[in-house]
C-alpha cells in the first residue's frame, strides 16, 4: 500500500526543516571562521609590520645594516620625492593592500620626522594555506548537509513512525465492535493519549451505529406489520363484489400501500449508508418508471388532460431503481404542479437524465438551493400546503444515488434536471 501524500508532506517536512537548520548553521559557522581568518590575518600582518617597520626605522637612523630579508621591501621616500616605487606613491599613512605583478601586497606606510617609510609585504604568502583552510571549510560544510539530511530522517523514524502506525491502525478499522484497543499498543506518552482518544471516538460511533441499527430494524418490522394487514385486506375486499366506487377507493388504498412499503425498503436501504446500491435494488427501464409516475399523479391528483407532458430522446433503454427514480420525480412533479398553479408542467428523458419544466414564476438558483433544506417551502401564496420536506428527500436520495441535481433557468421556465449519468456527462463537456 502506497504511503498517503500527507504522510509524505509531513516526513519530508521535519526533513527538511532538520536539513536546512543544519545547513544555516553550517554557513553561518563558515562565513564566520572566513571572516575571522580574513580579519586575524589583516590584523596580525598590521601588528608585524608595525614592529618591523618601527626596528627598520631605528636602524636605518642609527646607519645600522638593514637585513636583507627586509631590504628589499623597505622603502624611505628622499627629499626629492624619489626613492619610493610608482605603484606605492598614491598609498596613504597608515595599512594598505596593494595589486601589483600579479600578487597581492600589505604595505604600510608611515609618517615620521617629515620623512616617509614604506614596508611592504607579500600577502599571498599564506594563500596556500587559506586554500587549505577554505578546503576544510567546504567539506565540514558538505559534511554537516549530509549529517542534516541523516538526522532528519532519523528524527522521523524516531518521531514520526508511531503516528504513522496509528494512522495506519485507525485507517484499518471497520464496523465491528470486535477490534483491540489502540492504546494498548503504545506508550503512555502523547501518541498513546491520542490513541486513546481514537478508542473512545470509535467506541461511540460503534455504539451510535449499533443503535440506528436496532431502530431501522425494529422501524422495519413495526411498519412492515401493517402494511401487510393493509394489503391482506385490500386483497379481500378486491376479491369481493364491490361497488365501483368502493372499488376504486380500495383500489387506491392498495396502491399507497404498496408504494409505502416500496418507500420503506428505499429509505432502509438509505439508512444502512452501503456502497452502490443500484446492484442490489431491482431495475427497470427509466421510460417505463416514468410513465408510471405520470400515470399515477394524473389518476390520483385528479389532473386535466394534457397537464404532464413526457419527451424522450434517449437512445438506450437504462435501467434504475424504480423505487428512488418515483421518488424523486413524484416530489418533484407535485412541487411544479403546486407552484405553477396546474399549468402545464413538461418532463423530457435522455441517455443522461430526467428534466422537469413549469412555468411557474422563477424563483433562481439561491432560492432553490434554499428549497433544498429540510422543512422549507416556497413563498408563493398558492401553495400553502406542505411542511417542505420533498426536495430535501430529493436532495438526499441524490447523494445516497450518486445523482446531481441542477436549476436552471430555460426559454423563461424553472428547469430542475436531475443528472443519473455524471460521468458521462462529463466526457460530453
Amino acid at each position: 500500500m502506497s504511503t498517503p501524500r500527507y504522510k509524505k508532506r509531513l516526513t519530508r517536512r521535519i526533513e527538511w526543516a532538520v536539513f536546512a537548520m543544519c545547513l544555516m548553521v553550517a554557513t553561518i559557522f563558515s562565513c564566520g571562521t572566513v571572516y575571522s581568518i580574513l580579519y586575524i590575518e589583516s590584523e596580525t600582518a598590521q601588528l608585524n609590520l608595525g614592529d618591523t617597520l618601527d626596528v627598520l626605522i631605528k636602524q636605518q637612523r642609527r646607519q645600522i645594516p638593514i637585513d636583507a630579508d627586509y631590504a628589499s621591501n623597505f622603502y624611505t621616500e628622499a627629499a626629492d620625492g624619489t626613492g619610493i616605487p610608482s605603484w606605492l606613491r598614491d598609498t596613504e599613512d597608515g595599512f594598505n593592500r596593494v595589486s601589483h605583478a600579479g600578487s597581492d601586497w600589505y604595505a604600510l606606510v608611515r609618517q615620521q620626522d617629515d620623512q616617509r617609510y614604506i614596508l611592504v609585504q607579500r600577502s599571498d604568502a599564506l594563500g596556500w594555506r587559506q586554500q587549505h583552510i577554505y578546503w576544510a571549510l567546504f567539506i565540514c560544510w558538505a559534511v554537516c548537509a549530509g549529517a542534516g539530511l541523516l538526522i532528519g530522517r532519523w528524527l522521523v523514524r524516531i518521531a514520526i513512525h508511531p503516528l504513522i502506525r496509528l494512522s495506519n491502525d485507525v485507517e484499518s478499522l471497520h464496523s465491528s465492535t470486535e477490534h483491540a484497543p489502540l492504546a494498548t499498543k503504545y506508550s503512555n506518552d502523547e501518541v498513546g493519549q491520542l490513541a486513546a482518544s481514537f478508542d473512545r471516538a470509535t467506541h461511540e460511533i460503534l455504539t451510535l451505529l449499533a443503535r440506528e441499527r436496532a431502530f431501522t430494524g425494529g422501524v422495519s418490522h413495526e411498519l412492515r406489520s401493517p402494511l401487510m394487514v393493509i394489503q391482506g385486506a385490500s386483497e379481500l375486499l378486491l376479491s369481493a363484489a364491490l361497488p365501483a366506487e368502493q372499488r376504486r377507493v380500495v383500489k387506491r388504498i392498495a396502491n399507497a400501500s404498496a408504494q409505502m412499503e416500496a418507500l420503506v425498503e428505499a429509505f432502509l436501504e438509505m439508512a444502512r449508508g452501503q456502497q452502490q446500491p443500484q446492484r442490489r435494488l431491482p431495475q427497470q427501464p427509466l421510460e417505463t418508471i416514468v410513465r408510471d409516475v405520470i400515470a399515477q399523479l394524473e389518476r390520483h391528483s385528479a389532473l386535466p388532460p394534457g397537464t404532464l407532458s413526457l419527451t424522450t430522446t434517449a437512445q438506450t433503454e437504462k435501467c434504475y431503481p424504480p423505487t428512488f427514480i418515483t421518488i424523486v420525480l413524484s416530489n418533484l412533479l407535485r412541487n411544479a404542479i403546486a407552484y405553477s398553479n396546474r399549468a402545464t408542467v413538461e418532463v423530457s428523458l435522455d441517455d443522461e437524465g430526467i428534466e422537469v419544466r413549469d412555468n411557474a414564476p422563477l424563483m433562481g438558483a439561491e432560492i432553490f438551493a434554499h428549497m433544498l433544506a429540510p422543512l422549507t417551502r416556497g413563498q408563493t401564496e398558492q401553495h400553502r400546503d406542505g411542511v417542505g420536506l420533498g426536495l430535501a428527500i430529493v436532495t438526499r436520495i441524490c447523494d445516497f444515488m450518486g445523482w446531481q441535481l441542477d436549476y436552471r433557468v430555460v426559454d423563461d421556465h424553472n428547469c430542475i434536471r436531475v443528472q443519473l449519468e455524471h460521468h458521462t456527462a462529463s466526457q460530453r463537456e
